[in-house]
């Protein structure tokens, strides 16, 4: 990896902040373009432009120093970018990737496809059709925006059809919608894998995960699964990155179906939340590891530090601003390490930090992380 590359990542939240942060590890130079000037990647070593991503001029002037261009997530113009690249530019994963990741539809119709198991899916332009979808699949029905959906935002369960004929009448967007099958799944679980440029794959341990109204309370390594289990994940993550010709890191979440099998539930084109226990249980990190893989490096191992890793997301349980008390006693009381975010204000569900700890199995380090978690206290503060 020459010294002489610089990663240009576009964003600024906690992602970019790790990822700036494996760089600095790996004296990787890195420079972060993003509009809040109290961004989280703000807080690392890394050089910064603050601007808006819809300004041409500043970002196009940015794209112009860079090695290689790389995303904190999914979220952005693709058409404004292709206006602005350089010519010869890598850019990581590439635009058209994101172009199929950013449209829920458009990722569900290509992996039914390519024959990856997904639940049954339909796109859904108004009640009537969502109604004889659910009259095929039963009741609850899931309902999902097409774009800008995350944590939870932009997913509807929907119990019965009086509830899907009020959700159509209070909508205000024209747009079509995905409707799917739910799932009444056994167990939620993630991967990471990587990919570089040669075509080396390498994936992280599968993860389990917990998730409340779409937002992920906390992931354990290693999920249990049997070994057939685990390989066939795998197999389904590697074949995913082939077909797509992806670079980086991206991380496939899936559901363990009751009857057995897997189905994939959504693909993100970038490092995961579900994956930031690999920053102290893997022997390279999910962030470590997109670096090394859009600037075509080898890729590092994955084996696990511990025999058991668990990570708890911080989350916001009131409006405004807060202070934070009990951080120094998480690491000296507990086998569990601290990562804050350094955001300037709290909301409900809002991820401020993350919690790592880790045991001689993925429940013991689950019950240190739990017990660390006790340390900390979020007060409203003016």
């Amino acid at each position: 990896m020459s010294r002489s590359t610089t990663v240009g990542i576009l964003g600024g939240g906690q992602l970019a902040m790790m990822l700036a942060q494996a760089a600095e590890r790996l004296e990787l130079s890195v420079s972060v373009y993003e509009e809040d000037p109290g961004a989280p990647a703000f807080h690392t070593r890394a050089s910064r432009v603050q601007a808006s991503p819809r300004d041409s001029d500043r970002l196009r002037a940015w794209l112009e120093g860079l090695s290689v261009l790389t995303f904190e997530n999914e979220f952005v113009d693709t058409s404004l970018l292709r206006e602005c690249l350089p010519a010869g530019l890598r850019v990581f994963p590439s635009l058209a990737a994101l172009d199929l990741v950013q449209d829920k539809l458009r990722q569900k119709v290509y992996l039914s496809e390519l024959g990856f198991p997904v639940p049954a899916f339909r796109e859904a332009p108004d009640a009537a059709a969502a109604e004889a979808f659910a009259a095929e699949q039963g009741w609850p029905l899931v309902l999902k925006e097409r774009r800008h959906g995350y944590d939870g935002r932009g997913t509807y369960v929907l119990k019965d059809a009086e509830e899907l004929r009020r959700f159509f009448a209070e909508r205000k967007s024209p747009d079509s919608l995905l409707a799917e099958a739910f799932v009444p799944f056994t167990m939620e679980i993630a991967v990471q894998v990587a990919r570089n440029p040669r075509g080396q794959v390498s994936c992280f341990p599968i993860v389990k995960t917990f998730q409340t109204n779409g937002v992920c309370h906390w992931a354990k390594a290693p999920a249990s699964l049997g070994p057939e289990e685990a390989e066939q994940i795998t197999v389904l993550a590697r074949r995913l990155m082939e077909s797509l010709q992806a670079v980086g890191v991206f991380a496939v979440e899936m559901f363990c179906a009751p009857e057995g099998g897997i189905l994939i539930n959504e693909l993100a084109p970038r490092v995961h939340n579900s994956g930031h226990y690999t920053i102290e249980g893997c022997r390279t990190s999910q962030f470590e590891q997109h670096l090394r893989a859009v600037t075509d490096a080898d890729l590092g191992s994955t084996e696990l530090l511990h025999p058991g890793m668990a990570m708890i997301n911080i989350l916001g349980d009131f409006e405004g601003p807060y202070r934070l008390e009990g951080a120094d006693r998480v690491s000296q009381n507990h086998p569990a390490i601290l990562h804050w975010y350094h955001k300037k204000t709290s909301g409900r569900g809002r991820k401020l930090g993350h919690l790592t700890a880790w045991g001689s199995t993925s429940d013991e380090a689950m019950r240190h992380a739990l017990e660390a978690r006790k340390e900390l206290h979020l007060c409203p503060s003016e």
